[in-house]
């Protein structure tokens, strides 16, 4: 029998660590057998069917998708019951491939046996004072949109070193924690800030190659993202005593599903933060919150440029971009351009709130366009949007008024077809899902090298 045990886990100060052992047929999966979390406040005291659930949220997808049991000895009875409700919709999603398994607990605490500094009201009070949510923020399109929706409630701010910003990229998360407390400081917000291993304790290239034929996106974002990041909060909200948790929508409810998951039923595209994942999840009396589904992005957009027009928010940076080493936005990718225009479509001037959007960017974007490299099956709704809107007499910027017009003939299927994942990477993922564990992580590198080359 297949299985993954959360043993050791123990609480220093403000870092969580727990050790993952797995069977041998599992190995592939794994780059490291020790998970940590670390937070901005003291976790010590938080009881340690919480101190659980990060590690579990992380290893429970993969626990799915290969048929294994999870063991851990102590967990929140709520979040376990959050478990089989996850599972269930990630099998409706994924049928190709989530297996399930079983979650083995020794012993499963209600919130009735709390026990934190001798109250048993855990998740109830305020730990500044002044909110009791909490929710993931970014300085995007967003997140933004979720602030604004829900500004009477201050919520806390919170950013996560791991995800988007690698776990070793020391400077850029620097600058990324600037960012983020400037947005707290100009909103009146408390920040806090979460660094943990979560994608890198697990062998992502091997994920993607044995799975990622069933989905749109890579692992974390099409799987497990909703689980693994909310999960990670967990101690953190019971130490601060937020009782809500918002997570901002990244797609929207009326997108249809790509051909890989035709198969699915449910509202909008699967996703790993669909709502049916993210409302489902909670600890104690502590529950997580999709927010914006039922806004399109250009929506948003929209929303935002109102908020934008508001005095003290005219020079208000937005960060949609990944790629920039600095933190800021590169002003060169797609994310950058789709963004920065469909600010110009709402009449916002994108260049005063951190972009550099010219006459020059909008022929460099026809080049991305024509190419395929800027539409593919995970963008091209955005782009669809695009073709879907109004657009306007005046234009706050040179160029987009000819763009939105060249764009409106522009044939997005033609270019999706151009941007099929080249042969080479369907074959080198094909035969890494064949390749013996030993030799594998021989190859590893390889491929890794390989998949730059040719992506």
């Amino acid at each position: 029998m297949k299985e993954i045990s959360i043993t050791d886990v123990r609480a220093d100060n403000k870092t969580i660590r727990a050790t993952i052992e797995y069977s041998q047929e599992l190995f592939r999966f794994f780059d490291d057998d020790t998970f940590f979390v670390e937070y901005d406040v003291d976790i010590t005291d938080v009881p340690e069917a919480i101190l659980t659930i990060p590690a579990l949220a992380q290893v429970c997808p993969v626990a799915w998708a290969t048929g294994a049991d999870v063991r851990v000895q102590i967990a929140d009875e709520q979040f376990l019951q959050s478990l089989e409700r996850v599972g269930t919709v990630l099998g409706e999603m994924y049928p190709q491939f989530i297996e399930g398994g079983r979650v083995i607990v020794d012993e499963a605490r209600p919130m009735s046996d709390w026990k934190l500094d001798g109250r048993t009201d855990a998740g109830t009070h305020t730990g500044d004072g002044t909110s009791d949510a909490a929710m993931f923020f970014t300085g995007g399109v967003d997140s933004v949109s979720t602030y604004i929706r829900h500004r009477e409630k201050n919520p806390t701010l919170i950013n996560v070193q791991g995800w988007t910003v690698g776990i070793d990229e020391d400077e850029r998360w620097r600058r990324t924690k600037r960012d983020i407390e400037a947005y707290g400081d100009r909103f009146g917000l408390p920040t806090q800030f979460i660094r943990s291993n979560m994608l890198s304790v697990l062998d992502w290239r091997m994920l993607i190659a044995h799975f990622n034929r069933y989905y749109i996106g890579g692992w974390y974002s099409a799987v497990a993202c909703g689980l693994g990041l909310t999960g990670l909060c967990a101690p953190l909200t019971v130490a601060e005593g937020y009782n809500r948790l918002y997570m901002a929508a990244t797609v929207w409810e009326t997108v249809d599903p790509p051909e890989v998951v035709d198969h699915w039923e449910g509202r909008g595209v699967p996703w790993g933060s669909h709502p049916r994942i993210v409302d489902n999840i909670g600890w104690g009396n502590i529950e997580s919150v999709h927010d914006g589904y039922e806004l399109s992005r250009q929506e948003k957009v929209e929303l935002l440029a109102d908020f934008l027009s508001e005095p003290g928010q005219s020079d208000l940076v937005i960060r949609s971009c990944n790629h920039d080493e600095s933190g800021e936005n590169c002003n060169e990718c797609e994310k950058c351009f789709r963004t920065a225009f469909g600010l110009a479509l709402e009449g916002i001037n994108p260049n005063d709130h951190g972009f550099r959007l010219t006459p020059e960017y909008f022929e460099r974007a026809k080049d991305g366009l024509r190419s395929g490299g800027w539409v593919n099956n995970e963008n091209d709704i955005f782009w669809r949007e695009f073709q879907d809107h109004e657009g306007r007499e005046d234009y706050p910027i040179t160029g987009a008024k000819d763009f939105y017009e060249w764009f409106q003939s522009f044939d997005i299927d033609a270019a999706n077809a151009s941007a099929t994942p080249p042969l080479q990477q369907r074959v080198i993922r094909t035969a890494l899902r064949n390749m013996p564990y030993p030799v594998y992580k021989t190859a590893d590198t390889v491929y890794g090298s390989l998949e730059n080359r040719i992506q």
